[in-house]
């Protein structure tokens, strides 16, 4: 699940020089992971919206978005996996992912219960950031 994590983050998420994620390449991720419904579902969000595209907040920024985003991200993931994961456990696999040490996140999530295909978890991950974007941005 690690090196899905790193895929993720590093190849399919376009990142600025201030960290922020401005954008996903979805023909890479289907590339890797082949065509899954969530994958589908962030491809149709992101072109119902790609012309007002702004760049993603970066949860550890120092623009002040930080909070606000940590926060969305932390209630989407504790929701997603509601009888898995809690507040705490949602705050260290964020850090972790955010600090690209994805050996670490995919432990916590996996030693926590998380269900389902790899890729699936790995983009719905992507999902939830995309959409405290959109809220937070």
């Amino acid at each position: 699940m690690a090196e899905q994590l790193e895929f993720f983050f590093e190849e399919v998420a376009t990142i600025d020089e201030n960290g922020n994620i401005i954008g996903l390449d979805i023909d890479k991720a289907e590339e890797r992971f082949g065509n899954s419904p969530d994958l589908e579902l962030l491809k149709e969000e992101i072109e119902e919206q790609e012309d007002t595209m702004y760049p993603m907040i970066n949860p550890d920024g120092p623009n002040g978005e930080a909070i606000p985003m940590r926060n969305c991200l932390n209630t989407k993931i504790k929701n997603e996996w509601k009888s898995y994961i809690t507040g705490a456990v949602a705050t260290n696999i964020l850090d972790a992912i955010m600090s690209k040490n994805y050996k670490k996140g995919a432990k916590l999530l996996i030693k926590h219960g998380v269900r389902g295909s790899i890729p699936g978890i790995v983009v719905t991950l992507g999902q939830h950031w995309y959409a405290c974007y959109k809220e937070v941005g």
